[in-house]
């Protein structure tokens, strides 16, 4: 009896590799996604420099109720 897989169980077993590949692909994405969001919100912008001194201005548009 031969010991090799036949063209069936070779299309099967390249086909599942394919998928497990693609999923693992999806999981490391996503979870690099993840970190970077978390880093992004802990980083956050540069703030703004405001003089001394300065007016709020506030133009009002629309109904006021």
């Amino acid at each position: 009896m031969s010991s090799s897989q036949s063209l069936l169980g070779r299309l099967f077993g390249g086909l599942w590799s394919l998928i497990v590949g693609l999923y693992r692909l999806i999981v490391v994405l996503f979870t690099l996604l993840i970190i970077a969001g978390i880093w992004f919100a802990i980083k956050g912008s540069p703030s703004q420099k405001m003089e001394d001194n300065v007016a709020l201005v506030i133009y009002p548009t629309g109904q006021l109720v």
